[in-house]
């Protein structure tokens, strides 16, 4: 039964989707929300149940959950869940505040709006209205920090009566607005001691105040056999006969009685004992156990000479060309163990279609000329690009890679393909509209045209409200599952596709395979919408974008506010849950390379893509790779599942694209710094495997200065302390 008709009354948060655990829900106090059970419970489509909830009104309708809070006047976070078809499902209560933006303008100004994180930068979503001399409005968020412009008849400006602003890494700067009284991580319930047959739990908060009742699930089975100490907090956990066999995850939800939202525990037990060690775990439990690597086939290794073509066109630079890089490189650098000795275990390689013989130029000015070799402009539905090399080969890539323990995913282009892939070719009404009423053309309007614009003139993006085109476009990602035994996609473009097809393509997959299929999307815009798109019926993760965003500038050196680290860890972590399968990073290759943003080679109010064609970027002295370890510290110390983009073991330079996708370099080729910076990253990923506590063990912030974030991560067995000095770009890393 297809799962269709889901209208979202408030934003959903589902954090963490692998096909276990069912995520946490985020509600906001003063709202209904309505969410499809395909999202939630993707094998009870069509069946009713009984529900029991606390704090909630919670009942099913037409296939969907709705629910709401009972109590309107919430002024705490807090939470709550619901019991449907016997699991649990989480619900954290947020309430809202408003805040009032009065922007002075001339007797000329015609429009003005917010356009910003919390509306997915949409500048329509909240205009303000005139009055006199300022235009007036009120917007309604929950606790945290947003980023924000203010547009003036189509201007895009900064905040002119807020001085706050960050870079927003494109050459310029947005407003940043904070929002009620957050305390991150300052409360929470950490993993003490094993007492007989039951688990204990300290609670620890940094003022005197005591938590509320927790919620503890089992998987996601809630359960009553815990005794709670009144005077200290302390928590006694009995792990129920049942729960006595095979692995299970134990989770803990908790505030305290201020409405301060504790970090989520989280104990992976195997036959009633918590797990410290990794042999023969089960990722199909928990991939924060990955570490990804992207590698751009094209420009990480030539293993075969033959098929190395760039396309002859003298308006074609040289680093909008193909440089030769290929499936027998990766294979080569598979059996010569580069990825063994780095340690990480899943490969993401780029897009694999057949893409134009080719340049084209791109709709904004000026107008220069690209090839495909990055391999997003797909000619052909399922046929290998020739210049990377065949099907034989990457079947032989998957089995080393499968040999060696690692999983592979690939990129999976499903908005869009090239004017000439045959689907465009024989079906044109498949496709959106290229031109907009008014004769405006719909090309990069990201969230006003959100699900229907075209990345370029020659990229015509899929209708998806047209059933037959999600049901091919499905049906050729599952042939790539199949064919080539893979592990997952990465998918392209995410949020410019409606959630329907990401249903349709999961329910798919999980119909012909029994294996585990991890799903990662791409999505900018603001956590909600991110958020929207992650479920058990859906995706089971995309990259933490806002968390990047927030944190790259403070390890980049352009920002001092330590402070926003916590606090932009602490958002996601409220959005997505606090062991999220979320992907992290500090390099994409969207972006300018972090280690030149670092050391000064590019500068935050400079364009990075301009800039990688007007001058050479080279490593500024030593200070870019002493901040890239500081970061790859923090990245690899953090829950989540961190994605490293080739060259960041090295600390590759590079402007915006292209300039940022160089080819890769090894060995020899590598100046002292570089091989310095690889032993570091080595030593990082290997620690993160040796030690589960780095992945999912307990948070908590020892100490944040003006210059210093000093936090630990702890389980029943060890604790790690990291300690970050962001003044003198030095850190320490201690097991007790």
């Amino acid at each position: 039964m297809r799962c269709k008709f889901f209208i979202f009354f408030a934003v959903v948060s589902l954090g963490f989707a692998s096909g276990k655990l069912i995520p946490h829900i985020v509600l906001h106090s003063d709202e209904t929300l309505k969410i499809s059970i395909c999202d939630m419970f993707p094998q009870r489509v069509g069946e009713t149940s009984e529900i029991t909830s606390d704090k909630l009104s919670a009942e099913i309708s037409e296939n969907h959950f709705i629910i709401r809070h009972s109590a309107l006047d919430t002024q705490h976070s807090v939470w709550s869940y619901f019991t449907a078809f016997g699991e649990t499902v989480p619900v954290l209560i947020v309430p809202k505040s408003e805040r009032t933006f009065n922007i002075p303008s001339s007797k000329n100004t015609r429009q003005i709006s917010i356009a910003g994180s919390f509306n997915g930068w949409n500048k329509d979503a909240n205009p303000l209205e005139k009055s006199e001399n300022t235009f007036q409005g009120t917007v309604e968020l929950t606790p945290g920090t947003y980023q924000y412009k203010i547009v003036i008849d189509g201007k895009w400006i900064c905040d002119p009566t807020n001085p706050d602003s960050v870079s927003n890494g494109m050459g310029g700067y947005n407003s940043v607005l904070k929002i009620g009284e957050m305390s991150p991580f300052s409360c929470g319930y950490f993993q003490d001691k094993i007492r007989d047959d039951t688990l204990v739990f300290r609670w620890e908060s940094d003022v005197e105040l005591l938590p509320a009742t927790p919620l503890i699930l089992i998987d996601n089975i809630r359960i009553s056999e815990f005794v709670q100490n009144q005077k200290t907090g302390e928590l006694t956990v009995n792990i129920p006969l049942w729960a006595k066999k095979s692995e299970h995850i134990l989770r803990i939800f908790a505030s305290d009685k201020q409405g301060r939202v504790a970090a989520e525990n989280f104990v992976i037990i195997k036959n009633g004992i918590p797990k410290n060690q990794i042999e023969n775990h089960n990722l199909s439990i928990i991939n924060q156990d990955l570490i990804g690597y992207m590698v751009m086939v094209d420009r990480f290794f030539d293993g075969d000479l033959e098929n190395s073509m760039p396309i002859i066109d003298a308006e074609l630079g040289e680093k909008a060309n193909y440089q030769g890089g290929d499936l027998m490189g990766i294979l080569q650098k598979l059996r010569d163990g580069y990825f063994d000795e780095l340690g990480i275990n899943l490969l993401w390689i780029s897009p694999l279609n057949e893409n134009p013989d080719e340049a084209f130029a791109e709709f904004p000015e000026p107008h220069r000329k690209y090839s495909a070799y990055h391999g997003y402009w797909p000619t052909e539905p399922r046929t290998i690009e020739s210049r990377f090399g065949n099907a034989e080969i990457m079947k032989e890539v998957v089995d080393e890679a499968h040999e060696r323990g690692m999983k592979v995913i690939i990129d999976f282009v499903s908005n869009h393909t090239h004017e000439n892939h045959p689907y465009f070719q024989a079906h044109p009404d498949w496709f959106t509209d290229l031109d907009l009423p008014g004769g405006r053309k719909n090309i990069r309007l990201w969230d006003e045209q959100r699900l229907t614009t075209w990345f370029d003139t020659f990229l015509p993006s899929f209708d998806f409200s047209r059933q037959e085109v999600i049901d091919l476009v499905s049906d050729d990602a599952v042939w790539w599952l199949e064919e080539f035994d893979l592990d997952g996609f990465r998918h392209d473009a995410t949020k410019h596709i409606p959630t329907q097809f990401w249903r349709e393509l999961t329910q798919k997959i999980q119909s012909k395979t029994s294996r585990d299929i991890f799903q990662i999307g791409e999505t900018y815009g603001s956590r909600e919408l991110i958020g929207s798109y992650v479920g058990r019926g859906k995706l089971d993760a995309q990259f933490d974008f806002n968390l990047f965003h927030s944190i790259q500038p403070i390890f980049a050196g352009l920002s001092s506010d330590i402070s926003e680290i916590s606090m932009a860890l602490y958002e996601s972590s409220l959005a997505y849950g606090f062991h999220s399968e979320m992907g992290t990073l500090i390099d994409n290759h969207d972006k300018p390379r972090f280690l030149s943003l670092a050391d000064g080679s590019i500068l935050p109010d400079e364009d990075a893509r301009e800039v990688g064609w007007t001058r050479e970027i080279s490593p500024n002295g030593n200070i870019g790779y002493k901040k890239q370890k500081l970061f790859l510290t923090f990245l690899l110390t953090m829950p989540g599942v961190p994605m490293l983009f080739y060259g960041d073991e090295i600390g590759m330079s590079g402007a915006g694209d292209p300039d940022n996708r160089r080819m890769m370099r090894f060995g020899e080729d590598l100046s002292e710094n570089e091989r310095k910076m690889l032993e570091t990253t080595k030593e990082l990923i290997h620690l993160r495997n040796e030690h589960p506590v780095l992945k999912y063990g307990d948070f908590r912030i020892i100490e944040q200065t003006e210059t210093k974030l000093i936090y630990e991560r702890s389980d029943f067995y060890e604790t790690f302390r990291i300690s970050l000095d962001f003044e003198k770009n030095q850190l320490s890393i201690t097991n007790n």
